[in-house]
This record gives structure tokens, C-alpha cells and sequence, in this order.
């Protein structure tokens, strides 16, 4: 299994591209990973092989490029021997920036393919991906396209994710409202249409994510921890843990296999 990952060159995708990344397999052996919810996106080109998603309740077969990461549960991915994807990994919030004017949400929602959001100029940035010689050639290729579909940018919006993540989750939506000066209903109305989340989903992901980058110190109890973090108590906390990771923080931690979110291919556990 080949990986490569790169920051993004352009100054004016920094702000809301964490990173790109590539993975081709060998064609011998297949993955698999738990993706978890914690708010990255990624903009997914399937250039070979296929992907199996399953969640509790559904199973999708996927061999085309689409969206991937707007969710709310853990998925459990198989991925094929001949595996072959570029993907763009946007920051919390980011993605909105690239999309045409369909909120986000209906986007999520149907889980669409990037021929269904941009249309068949899709199959031509495939072709051109496929035949790029380096890494270096997809960045600038892909950059390009984005350029061309980069939105005007939401200033609200972006504030209010800075703020967020700033405060690792610990604030409420009110106080969150007051600081960029709109109404609570104001703001569900903005993050629902370019998150797909409403303001205490993002609130309780970022949270989430949080938890973590930052597992449990040697010396901490569960209910320190908790504190830490900015839960109300023990029982708080596994309860949020285990309505996004699908168990409980110490059956994840304790697998070190396990990884933290879609885009980190670097951790891939094997069956």
C-alpha cells in the first residue's frame, strides 16, 4: 500500500484545506478502517478499485468519486486490492467554499457523487488525475479546479467554526450566537445549509474530536478526563463517546489499530 499526503500550495486553499492525500494499493491485499465523525470532509476521486461502506443499518458498494466524511456514526470501510483514490481533506466547515449553491445538507443527506454535485466535467478531472505522473501534477491539477469553483466566503460561518474549535467544543450555541452577533436561529440556518450539521451537532463533533487528539493521561481518571475535556461528568462523556465512535472510550483506546478519521490512511487496521 502506497500513501502520500501534502498540505495544499495555492495561499488562498490554506485556509480551508487541511491536506491531499493518495493511496494505491499493491493488488494483493484488501483494508480496513473505522471512519469516525469529527468533521473533516473529504472530496474523494476513486481512480481504480472500489470501497465498501457499512454502518449498523446499511451497506453501500461504492466505485465512483463522491463526498465522503459528512457523517454521524462510525463506518466501517473495506477497501480493495487495487485500490486507487486522490482525495482533498477540507478543515471543518471548508467544504462548503467548492460546492455549487445546493445546500449542503440535501448533499449529505443523499450522499452524492461528484458527478451528481458538479456535473460530467467530473470524468474529464478522473481521465486527468489517472494520468498525471506525480503527486506534484494532481495538486496543481486539482487546485485548479477548485479555484474555479471557490465560493465568495461566508464570513459568519467562518468565525463561528474559528471560535469553536478554538474553545475545543466548550462553548454553547447561545453564547456562540452572541459572540458573532446573530440570533441562534440565524446561525442553525447558516450551519445547516454549509455544514450539514446544525451549530450543537458541530458543537458536540468538534468535542468529539477533541477527545481524540488528547486521549486520557496516565495519571487521569475517567472523571478527570471528562473535566478536561469539557464534559459535565463520566457518564456525559461515554454517553457522547459512544453515540459518535459506536463503543465506549475504553474498548477505542485500548485498540491501538483503531483510527481517528476517514483521511488517515497511515493507520489502516487489517482483518
Amino acid at each position: 500500500m502506497n500513501y502520500f499526503e501534502f498540505k495544499p500550495l495555492h495561499p488562498l486553499l490554506s485556509p480551508y484545506i487541511e491536506y491531499y492525500n493518495s493511496m494505491q494499493g499493491d493488488g494483493t491485499v484488501g483494508k480496513k478502517f473505522i471512519s469516525l465523525p469529527e468533521g473533516k470532509v473529504g472530496m474523494v476521486f476513486l481512480l481504480g478499485g472500489h470501497t465498501d461502506i457499512s454502518t449498523k443499518n446499511t451497506l453501500i458498494h461504492n466505485n465512483c468519486s463522491r463526498i465522503w466524511g459528512l457523517i454521524q456514526e462510525p463506518n466501517f470501510v473495506s477497501i480493495s486490492p487495487d485500490i486507487f483514490t486522490f482525495c482533498v481533506v477540507f478543515k471543518p466547515g471548508g467544504l462548503h467554499h467548492f460546492l455549487p449553491s445546493v445546500p449542503i445538507d440535501e448533499i449529505a443527506s443523499a450522499s452524492a457523487t461528484l458527478v451528481d454535485i458538479f456535473g460530467s466535467e467530473i470524468y474529464k478531472l478522473e481521465d486527468q488525475l489517472f494520468e498525471c505522473v506525480s503527486f506534484d501534477q494532481r495538486i496543481q491539477l486539482l487546485e485548479t479546479f477548485l479555484l474555479q469553483n471557490m465560493n465568495p466566503p461566508n464570513t459568519r460561518l467562518d468565525t463561528a467554526v474559528q471560535i469553536i474549535e478554538q474553545s475545543a467544543g466548550k462553548i454553547t450555541v447561545q453564547n456562540l450566537s452572541k459572540k458573532i452577533n446573530i440570533s441562534s436561529r440565524q446561525l442553525r440556518n447558516i450551519f445547516n445549509e454549509n455544514v450539514g450539521l446544525s451549530p450543537k451537532q458541530f458543537i458536540r463533533m468538534m468535542r468529539f474530536k477533541k477527545v481524540l487528539s488528547s486521549p486520557p493521561h496516565l495519571e487521569e481518571n475517567k472523571a478527570q478526563f471528562a473535566n478536561r475535556l469539557g464534559f459535565y461528568d463520566e457518564s456525559h462523556f461515554i454517553a457522547e463517546f459512544k453515540s459518535f465512535a459506536g463503543m465506549t472510550p475504553n474498548q477505542y483506546f485500548k485498540n491501538l489499530s483503531f483510527i481517528s478519521d476517514f483521511s488517515n490512511y497511515k493507520r489502516l487496521m487489517i482483518d
